[in-house]
């Protein structure tokens, strides 16, 4: 009669055989959630939009999409990774693009109280950033904008924002 130790041979087999077994069970398991290439445009009122945050929100996602937008108003949207896409699904989608109000000139500072107080009144100059698109594009509520990304088809998505 055979034992165990027969049938599976040398030492260094079965310790090769006893490490492989978790290996290949845990690369079986679930990759994690799926996401499809997805990209766009943003424009307002006939002109690209550069440096817009795009994102792409769907209640069944694992978590929003986003994307920044280049100077032609290009964005490829980014989920887990650098451009691997949003989720497939229905997207509600938001986009802004503020401007900052208050000075960016550095501040001379002679002392610790100064220093603060300097930096709480431009914080308080930044809070009044303006859009430059109007703001309910940056609302999930009023933005009104909506995406269906679906597999295996181009999504491609132009926005067209207006007045």
């Amino acid at each position: 009669m055979q034992g165990v130790s027969d049938t599976l041979g040398s030492p260094g087999r079965r310790r090769f055989l006893l490490l492989s077994v978790p290996l290949v069970i845990a690369g079986c398991g679930p990759k994690g959630p799926e996401i499809v290439p997805a990209s766009g445009v943003v424009t307002f009122e006939g002109g690209p939009v550069a440096g817009a945050q795009v994102t792409f929100m769907a209640p069944s996602a694992a978590r929003a999409a986003y994307a920044v937008t280049d100077d032609a108003g290009v964005f490829v949207l980014s989920t887990f990774g650098k451009a691997d896409g949003a989720a497939p699904g229905t997207h509600v989608v938001t986009i802004a693009k503020t401007q900052p109000t208050g000075s960016d000139a550095p501040m001379a500072v002679e002392q610790a109280d100064a220093a603060y107080t300097a930096a709480m009144a431009k914080a308080a100059r930044r809070q009044g950033d303006r859009s430059e698109i109007p703001a309910r594009y940056a609302d999930p509520s009023q933005s009104g904008l909506t995406a269906e990304v679906k597999r295996g088809t181009e999504n491609r998505f132009v926005f067209a924002l207006e007045k």
